[in-house]
């Protein structure tokens, strides 16, 4: 399954943005496995989850959003082969329990709002999601080593 990304604009009877949906297919990678904290809120009881999805090759989707919202993914890179985003989401209370269960390699698809989060060392904030659902899709596998065929392989006279 190929990584997906797509957003859309929730606006009100004038046609100003209140917010934007978003769905992403990405993988979580060892930097991004979520970590639990339930010490959040006013009375330190809430729960909530922190991580990043990581996504190929759909950097001219994502550029749209940031370009709108004035805001950048958590990090991003590309070359001639491929682009990378990670994107740094959080999960509430309901879906913090399920978020905090994902591990490496977990093929996952979140949908949530964007929510856009200052950064001090950054003159753009930073693009993140608040999870308002999340599906575990599979576990990526690790690449099988490529084997030689000892008959394919030229032989000294």
């Amino acid at each position: 399954m190929k990584d997906f990304f797509a957003f859309e604009s929730i606006r009100d009877k004038e046609g100003n943005v209140v917010c934007y949906h978003i769905s992403v297919v990405g993988t979580i990678e060892a930097e991004g496995v979520p970590h639990l904290r339930s010490d959040i809120g006013t009375s330190q009881d809430q729960k909530m989850s922190f991580g990043k999805i990581t996504v190929h090759g759909l950097d001219r989707k994502i550029g749209i959003l940031a370009r709108e919202t004035d805001s950048q993914t958590y990090y991003h890179s590309h070359d001639e082969l491929d682009t990378v985003n990670v994107i740094s989401f959080a999960a509430r209370e309901k879906h913090a329990d399920e978020v905090a269960e994902l591990s490496e390699g977990d093929r996952v698809l979140l949908e949530g709002r964007a929510y856009l989060r200052s950064r001090p060392t950054s003159a753009h904030k930073e693009l993140t999601i608040t999870v308002t659902s999340v599906f575990l899709l599979g576990h990526q596998r690790a690449p099988k080593p490529h084997r030689m065929n000892s008959g394919l392989v030229p032989q000294a006279d």
